[in-house]
């Protein structure tokens, strides 16, 4: 039974309205996880030939009020603290990593190419992921993204907002 006095479709409305009034972006990823619903699997027993032969299958089922809450937390918990993990994690290991770019440019680039830096070992590297392959055909937007790392106090200070938020939205079970 919930000590709250609100219900668990008004916390999750109340946190997806004060999502899309920051970041509309994240509030509609947000939505369309929770709108993806579960997978279950359902085993069936039905008579075939007279005897009864078990059949499983997967159905994907809407999630409850409780559990969309849930699954709200844990797609935040991913964006303001998995990912920044793995961002931080990432520039680490680069850093560790020396770049020798020109030698392999003056091998067999051509010479239009534009001159490349090496970059030493301990030095901060450039991460960017490649949003837009060189196979695609229409150009849209930006083709790089440019990965930031984050403080690791920040990520601290989202990891205890997330357990604030799961205490004030823990309905007892789902």
């Amino acid at each position: 039974m919930s000590t709250h006095e609100y219900t668990a479709s008004q916390a999750l409305d109340l946190l997806l309205r004060k999502l899309r009034e920051r970041d509309n972006d994240l509030a509609r990823h947000v939505q369309a996880v929770i709108d993806g619903g579960k997978d279950e699997e359902i085993l069936e027993r039905k008579r075939s030939g007279g005897r009864r032969k078990p059949r499983a299958y997967r159905k994907t089922t809407r999630l409850t009020e409780t559990e969309a809450l849930g699954v709200a937390l844990d797609v935040l918990q991913a964006y303001f603290v998995e990912q920044p993990l793995f961002v931080g994690s990432a520039e680490e290991n680069f850093r560790k990593a020396g770049l020798n770019l020109g030698a392999s440019r003056r091998r067999g680039g051509s010479r239009e190419s534009p001159p490349v830096s090496d970059e030493e070992a301990g030095t901060q590297k450039s991460l960017e992921i490649e949003l837009q392959v060189e196979t695609q055909l229409r150009k849209a937007g930006d083709e790089t993204f440019r990965i930031q790392p984050v403080a690791k106090d920040s990520i601290h200070e989202q990891r205890l907002n997330i357990e604030r938020l799961r205490k004030l939205f823990d309905f007892g079970g789902g």
